[in-house]
This record gives structure tokens, C-alpha cells and sequence, in this order.
């Protein structure tokens, strides 16, 4: 069955957590272009094979809440992970232990029992293909707020590169544009589950962004391949709008009527 879009917390391991310290056995210069959020970006080791194991450690400097851990843009096809139990400061495993040895989609989610924890491990052995240099390019742990039950309608999907354009003296424009962000609306005409509703106003009293996955972890339900529907599209984003509450048609036993202006932040 499709996936409905997914909501997470913001990752542990953003850029903006100044107290995370990412390492890495092999590599560990790049390492932290695993935190900018980016895909044109990233980890990758230099001259690795598969008989090389190489670690890669999250340590978070406090301890922190967390149930879903994303591997985005990678090449792992044997890899394992683990978390630093609080009491005994040794590495545990997951209530669903990860333990993969024959991974072969390059986004890989995995969803468990959440854990309080000051590091994250993983731990990486083989490639897709064999002997490849080892790549990701976002590391992502993070806690589920919530993944919507009802379908909302992706309205106005746009990916704004803040283009400006300058005419210049011979007649041609000059057009300059930045990185850019994403924004969209969600429509949904009545909204009555309260599941969603719980999860639509938490995503309204957030002060800060949220991680919004609009594939929900399954891109294959789409019949081709188009940028903000990709498994590897997850958004740092807030509301842009005010949350209306007003019952469909005034009626007490209806639902609300869903009009969220999501766009993609800075923090």
C-alpha cells in the first residue's frame, strides 16, 4: 500500500546542533557534510575497499530522544548500527536491531523504540557495488511526530531557485539565482481523524522546523521520478500560515478544513 507523507522532528545531527560531533574512521574531513542537509554534498571515503571497515560516530554531547535513523544518498550494502546505552556507556543495539547485509536502496529508513542516547554508531563493510569508495550524503537521526492517515492534496509544489534577471546593454538578461528552497500547500477538504489533527497542530505550535518526507519513505507509487516526490526529498520546513480550526460547514460533528502553506527554513 502507498505511504503517506511522514513527519519527523528535526535531525539531531543538523548543522545547527553546534554541540554534535560527527566522526569518521576513514574520511573524517568531509564528515560533516553529512549535517548540511544537502544531497549535492557529502561523505566519501577515499581509495576504501570491502575489506576495510570503516565507523562513522554521532556523539551528540547530551543525551537525546530518538526512534528513526535515515542513511540518505548511500552505498552501503552491509552495515550495522548501534546506539551508547546511558547506564553502562557500552554500544547497544536497537529494540529492531540493524544489522544489514544486503541493502540495495540508497535511502534506508529504519524505524525502532525510541532511545535515549549521547551517541549513535554505524558501522560499514560492503558496498553495492564491491570495492566502491563508501558514501552518504546525510545522516539523519531523528523521532517521529507522525505520518498522515488522511491524503492531502501536494498544491503548488515549487522549488524556488530566487531567480533575479538584469537586462543587459547588449539586449540579453542576466539571470542569477541561489540554492533555494521548497515550499508547498497541503489541502485536505475534511480533516477528521484525530491523529491528523493532533499532528497538524503540533507541525502549527513547532517553534522550531520539522523534517517533512512527502514520498513517506515509498517514491515507487508515483509513475515517474520528479524533484519534492523522490525518496531522497526530506524538508526542513515550517507553516507559513495561521491554523484555522473552523468546522466544515459549522457543523460540530464535522471536520476541519486543511489549508497548511509548508516552506522550507534556515533553522
Amino acid at each position: 500500500m502507498p505511504s503517506q507523507i511522514i513527519v519527523f522532528k528535526k535531525n539531531i545531527c543538523d548543522y545547527g546542533n553546534s554541540e554534535v560531533v560527527l566522526s569518521a574512521s576513514a574520511a573524517g574531513e568531509f564528515v560533516n557534510y553529512l549535517r548540511d542537509r544537502s544531497n549535492r554534498t557529502g561523505w566519501m571515503t577515499t581509495g576504501s575497499s570491502d575489506a576495510e571497515q570503516v565507523t562513522l560516530t554521532a556523539d551528540f554531547g547530551d543525551t537525546r530522544d530518538f526512534d528513526s535513523l535515515l542513511l540518505v544518498k548511500q552505498n552501503f550494502k552491509s552495515y550495522s548500527a548501534q546506539y551508547e546505552d546511558p547506564v553502562t556507556e557500552q554500544m547497544v543495539d536497537f529494540s529492531t536491531p540493524i544489522n544489514v547485509l544486503n541493502n540495495q536502496d540508497e535511502v534506508a529508513y529504519h524505524h525502532f523504540q525510541k532511545v535515549a542516547s549521547k551517541k549513535l554508531e554505524i558501522k560499514i563493510n560492503g558496498t553495492m557495488i564491491p570495492n566502491s569508495e563508501k558514501r552518504m550524503c546525510q545522516l539523519i537521526a531523528t523521532e517521529l511526530r507522525g505520518q498522515f492517515q488522511a491524503w492531502p492534496v501536494i498544491k503548488d509544489p515549487t522549488h524556488s531557485r530566487n531567480r533575479t534577471k538584469t537586462k543587459m546593454l547588449s539586449g540579453k538578461q542576466s539571470v542569477r539565482e541561489n540554492v533555494g528552497g521548497t515550499s508547498f500547500k497541503l489541502k485536505v477538504k475534511i480533516l477528521k481523524n484525530q491523529a491528523d489533527i493532533d499532528l497538524v497542530e503540533s507541525m502549527y505550535d513547532s517553534s522550531e522546523g520539522f523534517l517533512v518526507w512527502p514520498c513517506g519513505g515509498d517514491s515507487s507509487q508515483f509513475i515517474s521520478s520528479i524533484k519534492g516526490y523522490r525518496k531522497e526529498d526530506i524538508f526542513l520546513m515550517k507553516c507559513e500560515n495561521e491554523y484555522e480550526s473552523e468546522r466544515y460547514g459549522g457543523f460540530y460533528q464535522s471536520g476541519i478544513e486543511l489549508g497548511m502553506n509548508l516552506a522550507e527554513v534556515v533553522d
